[in-house]
C-alpha cells in the first residue's frame, strides 16, 4: 500500500572530491481499489466569533460548517465551539446523525468581543478528549481571522499545546481567514500539531477549504509516519529542505510526516556531504528507516533500506542529474527564496527581499538551461514558479507593495510548495 523509493541526484559520484548531493525519499500510496468505509471522525469545530468576524465572514463560515455537517456519517462525532473573550460550547460531541441539532446550534455563533484563541482551542481539544477512541480519527479545526490577544498569546506556548495534544493522538488543523491573522503562528501550530494549514482568502472560499479537509480525513490509510535517515561514518547532513517537523544533527535527520492519504505522494528532500576518498564502487552513505500505523491492519509497519551511490570517476563525466530530483530541489529552493524574502521584507529590507527572489529565479533558469532533457511539463511548471518570484520582486520594486495579504500569499505558497499541497500536490 506504501511504495518507498529513494532517489539520488546523481547515481555516480567522483571518489576524488568532496560531494554534496541531494536525495529525495518518495513515499507513494495507492488509490483505493474499492470504496471502503473510512474510520469515524471525532472532530471539534472551533470558530472565532470576535467582532472582526461580522458580516460575510461569519455568514460563509456558517455555510462552510453546514456543508461539513451534511457530509458527516452516523458514526462520526462532532462538537461545536465558539470563542471571543469568552468560550461557549454550542454543541457537545454528538453523532453525525443529529444534523438538525448541529445546524440549530450553529445559529448561536454571533460576532462580538476579542480573540482568546487559546481558550477556544483548549475547549475544542477537551471536547475531542471526551469522545476519544482508538477507532476514531481525532481532529480539531481551529478557525480565526485575528490575532491571539487574550489568554495564552506566545507562539512558543501555543505550539507546545499542539505538541502535547498530538502526543495524546489529537491533531489540529488551522484555518486563517482574511488579512489580520498571524500566519507564522497558524503554520507553526499546524506543523507541530500534525494537521494542515489553510489560508481562506475570501468568504466564498471557506466552504471549499472545509470540504478539502474533510476529504483528506476520509482518505487516511495510515497515521504517525516517521522517517529517519542515519548517516554512515564520515557522511554528514548538509541541508533539510522539507517542511515536516523533525530534528536534524550532523549525522541524522528525521521527520514526523503525520497522516498518510490514499493516492498521495509525500517527498522528503535533503542533501548529504560525502568526503573525498569515501570509497569506490557501490557503497551505502546512509540508512533509512520508516514506520507508521496502518489504519486497515491495525498494526505498525516498518521499512528499512540503505541509501547508496556508486563512486566512479568515468561514469560521473557522462551522467547528468536525476530529472525528478532536480525538479523537486528547485521547487523547494524557490519556496525557501519566498520565505527568506518575507523575512527581509518584515524588517523593511526590500532590496535584499528583491535580491533573494531574483537569485532564486535565476538559479532555476540556469538549472533548466543545463538540463535539456527535462520534460516540457516540468520546464513549464518551474518556469511559471520562477516567473511568480519575479512578479513578487517587481511588486517590491514598484511600490514596496508588502501589505498583509501579500505576505500571507507569499508564505502560503511557500508552505504549499514544501508540503506538496494545492497545485504542488503530486
Amino acid at each position: 500500500m506504501l511504495e518507498f523509493t529513494p532517489l539520488n541526484e546523481y547515481d555516480f559520484l567522483s571518489p576524488d572530491k568532496e560531494n554534496t548531493v541531494h536525495f529525495v525519499l518518495k513515499l507513494k500510496t495507492e488509490a483505493l481499489k474499492e470504496k471502503l468505509d473510512r474510520k469515524p471522525l471525532n472532530v471539534s469545530l472551533v470558530i472565532d466569533r470576535s467582532g472582526s468576524m461580522s458580516g460575510q465572514k461569519m455568514e460563509y463560515t456558517k455555510k462552510a460548517a453546514q456543508h461539513l455537517i451534511e457530509r458527516l456519517q452516523i458514526d462520526d462525532r462532532i462538537s461545536l465551539v465558539c470563542y471571543d473573550s469568552e468560550v461557549d460550547v454550542l454543541s457537545p460531541p454528538v453523532s453525525g446523525s443529529q444534523k438538525d441539532v448541529l445546524k440549530e446550534a450553529l445559529k448561536k455563533a454571533t460576532p462580538r468581543g476579542m480573540t482568546n484563541l487559546s481558550a477556544g482551542w483548549l475547549t475544542g481539544l477537551t471536547q475531542v478528549l471526551k469522545s476519544q477512541s482508538e477507532e476514531n480519527l481525532q481532529r480539531v479545526l481551529l478557525l480565526t481571522d485575528g490575532l491571539a490577544n487574550e489568554g495564552v498569546t506566545a507562539t512558543s506556548a501555543l505550539v507546545e499545546i499542539g505538541r502535547n495534544y498530538l502526543r495524546k493522538g489529537i491533531r489540529t488543523t488551522t484555518l486563517g481567514f482574511g488579512n489580520d491573522f498571524n500566519e507564522d503562528l497558524l503554520t507553526k501550530v499546524a506543523d507541530e500539531s500534525g494537521g494542515n494549514f489553510y489560508f481562506i482568502e475570501s468568504p466564498e472560499h471557506a466552504p471549499k477549504v472545509f470540504l478539502e479537509e474533510l476529504g483528506e480525513l476520509a482518505s487516511i490509510i495510515g497515521q504517525n509516519l516517521e522517517v529517519v535517515v542515519k548517516c554512515e561514518a564520515g557522511v554528514t547532513v548538509a541541508q533539510n529542505l522539507s517542511r515536516f517537523p523533525g530534528q536534524q544533527s550532523a549525522g541524522e535527520v528525521s521527520w514526523k510526516v503525520g497522516d498518510l492519504y490514499a493516492n498521495d505522494t509525500r517527498l522528503l528532500i535533503f542533501s548529504l556531504s560525502i568526503p573525498k576518498g569515501y570509497g569506490s564502487g557501490y557503497k551505502p552513505v546512509a540508512q533509512i528507516g520508516l514506520r507508521y500505523q496502518s489504519i486497515f491492519e491495525a498494526s505498525e509497519k516498518r521499512v528499512e533500506q540503505a541509501l547508496a551511490v556508486t563512486f566512479d570517476s568515468a561514469e560521473t563525466k557522462v551522467r547528468g542529474p536525476n530529472e525528478e530530483v532536480l525538479r523537486e530541489v528547485l521547487t523547494m529552493q524557490l519556496a525557501l527564496a519566498r520565505e527568506q524574502a518575507t523575512a527581509f521584507a518584515d524588517k523593511g529590507n526590500f532590496v535584499d527581499a528583491q535580491n533573494v527572489l531574483t537569485t532564486g529565479s535565476s538559479k532555476v533558469k540556469e538549472a533548466l538551461a543545463a538540463a535539456p532533457n527535462l520534460s516540457s511539463e516540468d520546464v513549464s511548471f518551474l518556469t511559471g514558479e520562477a516567473k511568480e518570484c519575479e512578479e513578487m520582486r517587481d511588486q517590491f520594486v514598484q511600490q514596496n507593495n508588502y501589505d498583509p495579504f501579500a505576505r500571507k500569499m507569499m508564505l502560503t505558497q511557500a508552505y504549499q510548495m514544501k508540503k506538496q499541497r494545492g497545485k504542488y500536490k503530486k
